[in-house]
């Protein structure tokens, strides 16, 4: 259940510094939601140690984004939970088919997730 600010009721979230600026990591119990460039409304994690079904995501997601900015890896296995309209979601997995260093237009990307005819 999403509340009408989008978030879950148990869903944390995780204050990271990377190369880019400070980002903040969300996870819920299921997986890893997001990474935003402000706070969300959903509580901190005081420590990625600390018990819980939420805090391996976020442990796990700021562990990849670590690697991934020190240029050790370009692979994220973390698993995720995504909201949105069924279009939303079939965006995000042709995206989600474009290879490192690889540049889609969307023209090339629009005929594969085209949105539902009204």
């Amino acid at each position: 259940m999403r509340t009408d600010r989008g978030m879950s009721p148990a869903e944390m979230q995780w204050k990271m510094t990377t190369p880019a600026g400070t980002i903040f990591l969300v996870a819920s119990p299921r997986g890893f939601c997001g990474a935003h460039w402000k706070a969300r409304a959903a509580p901190f994690a005081h420590s990625l140690d600390e018990a819980g079904p939420v805090i391996p995501h976020l442990s796990q997601a700021a562990k990849e984004l670590g690697e991934y900015f020190a240029g050790q890896t370009r692979h994220f296995t973390v698993a995720l939970d995504f909201s949105g309209s069924p279009y939303s979601k079939k965006v995000w997995g042709e995206l989600a088919k474009i290879h490192y260093g690889a540049t889609v237009t969307y023209r090339k990307l629009s005929p594969t997730a085209s949105p539902p005819k009204p």
